[in-house]
């Protein structure tokens, strides 16, 4: 979700907000659920809670039939919360706790992942007789955030695993794998459909394969297209497996990242040479670490209503700590503040923050670290902007 793309009487609209504000795109979202579901053709599509789970959002996307990928009780709560049935519900965590089991267990969750041996155990006496499948490793080569460090089993051990896993009473009915998120190296799809392929060769009981998420968004760089990464997938079910597997996926990122914006003010404007500096109202502590967990090479779109030849800024938030900055001499119309009006100074607008940002921001309050404003919830449907519900 990008300022510039929107009409006009939707800024009308976001003119009158106050800073600094989150502003999600239900319509959008919608929109890019259904190209997964057109495209990839998916049996079924779970959201990956973790990425954004305020109602608002899980009810939208439980009324297009998405089922929903969740990690702990905490997430569970979220979508029952907004009508959806706990056994809708698929546990892709392999390192949820025995607690969380169990009463997720109880209250109907029925699948869960596992990679190790402990883990069985766990399921094995707090959901016995669940239909489990197992994580495999895959490589995360050219993806921002390497998720294969902390999770999966090697495809050698997989055989005694899913072994122990039925002697356990448990029901091995799938594989799953993670191929890293922002992934850009589309041959770590086709190397995890193969692995994954001599294990169903194997195992009977295999049926399902869940490709997890990791589809990337284009933030401020070109990333390899949706369309690219099917055609990929589709080639290697065909290649690898005599008969196509049912196909599950859980995206996060992919459909959250481009249904949302921040609109924030800008505070001061110190026009320095050669590279000016801009303070602004919004705080990487309150919505934006991935900035912090991704370090070099990402960078969120940026935008203003700024007229005039453009300059080289350094934007800064509102804290003193010396990792809160924006973004790092980039290019903007001459930005201005009036502090007598403050409403009445620059806007700029942050692109494509729908995932990982409000979840990591204390919206329970009205500030933050260092006394920064907890952004304010908007949501977009209809050409209509409302403010969202209590949290």
């Amino acid at each position: 979700m990008n300022w510039s793309s929107l009409p006009p009487w939707v800024k009308e609209q976001m003119a009158e907000l106050d800073t600094p504000y989150f502003l999600f795109d239900l319509d959008q979202l919608a929109r890019t659920y259904q190209t997964i579901q057109d495209q990839i053709q998916p049996d079924r599509t779970f959201f990956a809670v973790k990425a954004a789970g305020r109602p608002e959002i899980l009810a939208r996307l439980a009324a297009l039939g998405c089922g929903f990928e969740i990690n702990n009780l905490a997430e569970l709560d979220k979508i029952v919360r907004v009508g959806v049935k706990a056994g809708e519900a698929i546990n892709s965590s392999p390192i949820t706790p025995a607690m969380d089991v169990r009463t997720m267990y109880q209250r109907g969750v029925r699948h869960f992942a596992f990679d190790s041996r402990d883990q069985v155990d766990n399921l094995a006496a707090n959901a016995p007789g669940s239909r489990v499948y197992l994580r495999l490793y895959t490589s995360n080569k050219g993806s921002k955030l390497d998720l294969s460090k902390r999770l999966g089993v090697h495809h050698a051990d997989a055989p005694e695993l899913l072994t122990y896993a039925a002697q356990s009473g448990l029901e091995p009915f799938g594989l799953t794998f993670h191929v890293g998120s922002q992934c850009s190296e589309i041959q770590n799809w086709e190397t995890g459909i193969r692995v994954a392929a001599r294990l169903f060769e194997r195992f009977s009981s295999l049926d399902t394969l869940n490709l997890g998420g990791g589809f990337p968004v284009p933030y401020n760089e070109s990333v390899v297209s949706l369309d690219q990464i099917n055609h990929t997938i589709q080639a290697a079910l065909a290649d690898y497996f005599p008969r196509r597997p049912r196909l599950w996926v859980e995206p996060g990122r992919f459909l959250m990242g481009p249904a949302a914006m921040i609109g924030a003010s800008v505070t001061q404007v110190e026009d320095r040479k050669p590279v000016a500096r801009a303070v602004v109202d919004m705080s990487l502590f309150t919505g934006l670490m991935e900035k912090l967990e991704f370090k070099d090479g990402f960078e969120y779109p940026i935008e203003t209503d700024a007229k005039g030849k453009n300059g080289s800024y350094t934007l800064l938030g509102p804290t003193c700590d010396g990792e809160d900055v924006l973004a790092v001499e980039i290019p903007l119309p001459r930005l201005h503040v009036d502090h007598r009006n403050p409403r009445a100074g620059s806007r700029i607008f942050i692109g494509n923050t729908g995932a990982y940002t409000l979840e990591y921001s204390p919206i329970d309050r009205p500030h933050g670290f260092n006394g920064a404003r907890v952004p304010s919830v908007w949501f977009l449907e209809t050409g209509r902007i409302r403010l969202g519900g209590e949290w």
